[in-house]
């Protein structure tokens, strides 16, 4: 499972993306966490091995597509914003990482909590419920995300030139870069 982990962005991700984009890569994520929770969704001691398989498989994927996209979209969003190109990524990169392993440690808690509970199979069904919501609320972020990254594209695409608006932070006043 961790050579899984490990290898998965690199022969999954890299041209996934180059080819789809890092937020529909990020949404694809979410998508197949969605669809393993709602094959785990009402398991029990009776449940076959496949379907736990299955649904495991699904989310262990869409977990490894998460951090890649969401690490990339970070870290290039703030070198393209910043207006002394890449100056905060390391910054940006070290935050999401943080939040990352927070959210981690606190979803582990959460979770173990839920499962200890209620007992592990009737835990398993609330702990798949708060997932699920949890993960449509990723979604629906991922989704925006899509539709700015879209709406960006066609600005530039319009514009001919892709002449962006940097705004600097220090005097708060507008100039136009030559980037394209």
């Amino acid at each position: 499972m961790t050579v899984g982990t490990v290898l998965a962005p690199f022969a999954l991700y890299r041209p996934l993306s180059k080819r789809f984009g890092r937020p529909v890569m990020l949404v694809t994520g979410f998508v197949t966490m969605l669809l393993g929770a709602l094959a785990l969704y009402g398991t029990d001691a009776s449940t076959p091995y496949a379907r736990v398989a299955v649904g495991t498989l699904l989310i262990g994927v869409g977990s490894t597509f998460v951090p890649s996209a969401a690490a990339s979209i970070v870290v290039s969003s703030t070198s393209s914003t910043s207006s002394t190109s890449g100056e905060q990524a390391g910054l940006a990169s070290g935050v999401q990482n943080t939040l990352r392993r927070s959210g981690g440690l606190i979803s582990v808690a959460v979770f173990g909590s839920i499962l200890n509970t209620s007992g592990f199979v009737g835990g398993m069904g609330v702990a798949l419920a708060v997932m699920t919501a949890a993960v449509l609320l990723c979604i629906g972020s991922g989704l925006i995300a899509i539709r700015d990254d879209r709406m960006a594209r066609r600005f530039i695409s319009d514009n001919g030139e892709g002449v962006m608006v940097v705004v600097s932070t220090t005097d708060n006043s507008a100039a136009p870069s030559g980037r394209s």
